[in-house]
């Protein structure tokens, strides 16, 4: 009998320290929605570089002055009849001189602008001019350039980063 009492005794303490062992350690959330998105960006397109080259300080004499543009494509796939139009707004860090314009690091005088298909400027933190969408695959095309904002443009590195969300009307 005492052989049993001993046994019972051993599996509840067994039993008690077992449930200690997956006591919880810490706490994880999982974010996220479910959208009715009338297009899909394409996966490959979401995240890319626009290479806009090595551009003279001799090409801005005065503000306003542009360099050449480089083209970039956001592709969306999947369109549905949800959505007849589409604006896609620009978020960076934005050109103390002019806050329609990303901001680069290095270089002094210039920032970044991004322009829509038909030249008009797509100001950083606000829409672009909206496209028509068709039932299907499109392609928006932009165009970045370096924009001086100063009379005098240093030289340096005049990268930016930014990020980029479509709005279906």
């Amino acid at each position: 009998m005492a052989n049993k009492l001993s046994l019972i005794v051993l599996a509840a303490t067994i039993g008690l320290g077992a449930s200690v062992a997956h006591a919880a350690d810490g706490k994880i959330a999982f974010k996220g929605e479910v959208i009715d998105a009338p297009c899909s960006v394409d996966p490959s397109n979401s995240e890319f570089t626009v290479q806009l080259g090595k551009v003279g300080t001799q090409s801005f004499k005065a503000v306003g002055d542009k360099a050449s543009a480089k083209n970039f494509t956001l592709k969306l796939t999947s369109c549905t009849d949800a959505a007849a139009n589409a604006t896609v707004r620009f978020d960076g860090v934005t050109s103390t001189a002019n806050p329609e314009l990303l901001s680069v690091d290095g270089a002094t005088g210039v920032g970044i602008e991004i322009t829509d298909n038909n030249g008009v400027r797509a100001p950083i933190g606000g829409d672009s001019a909206g496209v028509k969408l068709a039932k299907g695959d499109n392609n928006l095309v932009y165009s970045a350039r370096y924009i001086s904002t100063a009379a005098t443009v240093t030289s340096g590195a005049a990268n930016a980063n930014a990020q980029f969300t479509v709005n279906y009307q």
